[in-house]
């Protein structure tokens, strides 16, 4: 199977199996992000990230993108932490884990340009973003690894 194939598949993949859309549009600002930076940079990727959360209500708001996000913007902003840092205390008040890291970082399994290292590497580093667990991290650097095998 072609390489672009086989990204059209993964996409759509996201698309339809996500209901509310948030991290299909979380994928699309990291997957714009390696485009345009052609490498992984997380705090570019954080910034898309900040904006989009930040922006009033309108055509390209953020909504219904799930309460870890949520809390974690609101945290960073309250106290001026970074967002790993917030996504720890989401956690740790929480004790949830989530999968939104697995819908949104599917761009990272596309990017031809990252070696399997860095593909495992940038996973590992965007889950925390806003997902700062164990658990999911482990899951996602799983997931993205196999997928880039094929």
């Amino acid at each position: 199977m072609a390489v672009r194939d086989r990204v059209a598949g993964l996409l759509l993949g996201i698309a339809s199996g996500d209901r509310n859309r948030g991290p299909m549009r979380m994928a699309w600002r990291l997957g714009r992000s390696l485009v345009e930076q052609r490498k992984y940079d997380g705090d570019d990727i954080w910034r898309r990230y900040w904006e989009w959360m930040t922006v009033p209500f309108g055509k390209d708001s953020a909504f219904d993108t799930g309460n870890t996000i949520e809390m974690v913007v609101s945290i960073c902003r309250r106290d001026g932490v970074s967002p790993k840092e917030a996504a720890m205390r989401v956690f740790k008040a929480t004790n949830g884990a989530g999968v939104n890291p697995a819908h949104r970082s599917t761009p990272l399994a596309c990017a031809a340009f990252l070696s399997d290292k860095e593909v495992a590497a940038a996973a590992a580093d965007e889950c925390v973003y806003t997902h700062g667990t164990f658990l999911t991290l482990l899951f996602v650097c799983c997931l993205y690894i196999s997928l880039s095998l094929c």
